[in-house]
């Protein structure tokens, strides 16, 4: 086995950052990839970092104006030569065997068109905080009711599957969960039960987040009005409101916490993992 991997990183003003992400996948156990960083125009030393790194398997690209995420993620899409294209963020760390588990997987089950997996939590200074809340949808009303599938950065799938249902660059945020309602009922999904990425927690501002979710929310359930049930389009719209407008009383008593928590001893020994695919 020894097929190449496209690895697509956006990335926007990811200074502090970007180094662990690249060292992650410099380090990986499987080393047929190439890395496509779409730097966003970063306002800050973002490019500069990801310039000093000589490995010809990295690539460069410098939008001149920002795009957005989605538009991003087409640009790695359409540049990739890989078999298998993989989202990585410029903020998350990759586990050690990520991208091995994940095309081994895939090699061994032709019939998948994308996988994701569980995530651990770190904070700015990269030590872990817990597990990342994940679902499991089992049918496309799940899909609806839960807002999404996979953790994005998680995912990896087949470079032609992605060629053939690119992403709506109309959808700023949310955009992947647009894509896996477009996309359910023809395609075949799954999510390893595996912690293969070290995904980043630091944003601000989370009310903002969820009222900006919302209007995209709104957006997505109107384009694909024809998929849904009355009950389905107005539930979804309800409970995204009810995020933003009930924030800070659904904080307090824990219906948003993002994360699972950890015993001392697991956290011990995930922050060796961790420090292992840093060195």
């Amino acid at each position: 086995m020894d097929k190449l991997i496209s690895i697509g990183m956006p990335v926007y003003n990811c200074v502090d950052y970007i180094d662990d992400a690249i060292t992650s996948i410099i380090n990986q156990s499987y080393a047929n990839w190439e890395l496509i960083i779409i730097d966003d125009c970063s306002q800050d030393n973002t490019l500069g970092k990801i310039e000093k790194y000589k490995d010809s398997r990295i690539f460069v690209i410098k939008n001149e104006i920002n795009k957005g995420l989605p538009a991003c993620l087409n640009i790695c899409i359409n540049k990739s030569r890989g078999e298998y294209f993989a989202r990585m963020d410029g903020d998350d760390i990759m586990v050690k065997d990520r991208l091995e588990k994940q095309i081994v997987f895939l090699s061994s089950n032709p019939n998948i068109d994308v996988i994701g997996s569980l995530a651990y939590l770190i904070d700015r200074n990269n030590k872990i905080k817990g597990f990342k809340k994940c679902i499991f949808p089992e049918n496309l009303d799940e899909v609806i009711k839960f807002q999404g599938y996979f953790i994005h950065p998680t995912v990896m799938g087949k470079v032609e599957w992605f060629i053939q249902n690119m992403y709506d660059e109309k959808i700023k945020r949310c955009q992947d969960f647009e894509l896996w309602l477009r996309t359910y009922n023809f395609s075949n999904f799954y999510v390893l039960r595996e912690n293969l990425l070290f995904y980043r927690e630091v944003q601000a501002n989370y009310k903002q987040k969820y009222y900006q979710v919302y209007l995209n929310l709104k957006q997505i359930l109107k384009k694909h009005r024809n998929l849904l049930s009355i009950k389905q389009y107005y539930l979804s719209l309800m409970i995204a409101y009810l995020k933003y407008m009930l924030f800070d009383i659904f904080v307090f008593i824990g219906l948003l916490q993002p994360k699972q928590e950890l015993g001392l001893n697991d956290i011990e020994e995930i922050q060796k993992q961790l420090n292992k695919v840093m060195e």
